[in-house]
């Protein structure tokens, strides 16, 4: 009976965007190899292979992850755990598994003999895939499409540009003009920017989150396909100005309030 936790499926890691990938991949950079499953692991060896395609801070997490495993992966004892892993990765269509992941597997005999089942486990693998290329991931891109605003009708007078008006009990106060339909659209982005930010850090408030994936999360996640970073990072330091948020090392976090 294996003690191993139900492996991690993220499906739908080979056809994301680099936006949606810092999403999807947050949590699983820190994970261990026994916690992923064989196929989810294979995705994130082989996104770690295209360097030109990723951003350069996602593709630096994703050649860390990747480097750490290929150290667990060695460190697994010979034995069931090794061949438990090995029977995980055997159900993986062999075009999914990457080249680096290969290797690594490969390089589990380490100048030395395995116990027999093990490197029967291990020999049934590398001729799943000998005649087998590698596939690579087919990173999409976001479709953004244009926001259409709603006319905006011609400018109220401002109150000091109204014509003089006699003093006098019968005079009337001086006009004020109304928001706009697009100055209303504007703020409820700008509200919608800063719950979803104070949500997200909420549920992480002890140790915060990235600024980069907090900014990708926020842009993911938006209603406005015209969002951009700016307008995030505008709406943090707003927030920060207002003593709601705090920066520091890269990392915003909740600021926590008395009798929280």
């Amino acid at each position: 009976m294996s003690l191993r936790p139900p492996p991690i499926v993220v499906p739908g890691l080979r056809e994301a965007d680099p936006t949606s990938l810092l999403v999807m991949t947050q949590d699983l950079m820190s994970r261990s190899i026994v916690h992923l499953d064989g196929g989810t692991l294979a995705d994130l060896f082989a996104l770690s292979e295209l360097e030109a395609e990723l951003p350069r801070h996602l593709h630096r997490d994703l050649d860390r992850f990747a480097a750490r495993n290929e150290r667990e992966l060695r460190d697994l004892p010979d034995g069931a755990p090794l061949r438990e892993q090995l029977a995980m990765m055997a159900v993986v269509p062999p075009q999914r598994i990457p080249e680096r992941l290969r290797r690594a597997l490969s390089s589990l005999r380490g100048g030395h003999p395995l116990e027999a089942a093990t490197e029967t486990a291990l020999a049934a693998l590398e001729r799943s895939w000998a005649e087998v290329a590698p596939q690579r991931p087919q990173v999409g891109k976001r479709a953004v499409a244009p926001v259409e605003r709603p006319a905006v009708p011609p400018r109220l007078r401002m109150p000091e540009e109204e014509p003089e008006r006699p003093q006098g009990p019968a005079s009337k106060p001086a006009r004020v003009p109304r928001p706009t339909p697009a100055a209303r659209q504007d703020q409820a982005r700008s509200d919608w920017i800063r719950q979803h930010l104070l949500a997200r850090l909420e549920s992480r408030r002890e140790q915060g989150l990235k600024e980069s994936v907090l900014v990708a999360a926020t842009c993911h996640g938006s209603p406005y396909t015209d969002l951009q970073q700016a307008d995030v990072l505008a709406e943090l330091r707003e927030l920060r100005r207002l003593g709601e948020v705090r920066h520091s090392a890269g990392r915003w976090v909740r600021v926590r309030r008395l009798g929280w």
